[in-house]
């Protein structure tokens, strides 16, 4: 609970610290509509955030906003980031490759999208 009160937190302040151009502005709307479902709970709210991820444009600015959350390393900046995107009980049902029966999380949106703040 306390990587997503963060995660929206430094979201949030991001938003308001901002000029934003009209175009700008849409895309941080819909970055706004994903940032309230986080942490994911659901498979349905899993598969709606992964739809508006397909746009290129809503993917790079949450991948900005996500590029201003800080940690030391890069192994707290995963815990955070997964913390903060899906719950325990949806987490727990993938894996990064699907072992054990579970399901691959690497093919998913979210994950290049860890990836490319991990790599930022």
């Amino acid at each position: 609970m306390y990587c997503k009160r963060q995660l929206v937190e430094m979201l949030t302040k991001n938003r308001q610290t901002e000029v934003v151009a009209d175009n700008e502005a849409d895309k941080t709307d819909l970055t706004q509509v994903i940032t309230t479902k986080l942490p994911l709970k659901y498979d349905e709210d899993l598969q709606e955030v992964e739809e508006k991820l397909e746009d290129v444009q809503v993917f790079n600015a949450l991948a900005q906003e996500m590029a201003l959350l800080g940690e030391n390393t890069v192994k707290h900046m995963t815990i955070k980031l997964m913390y903060g995107i899906l719950s325990n009980k949806l987490g727990a049902l993938y894996s990064w490759e699907g072992q054990k029966g579970k399901r691959i999380f690497k093919t998913l949106k979210l994950a290049s999208l860890v990836i490319s703040k991990l790599a930022y």
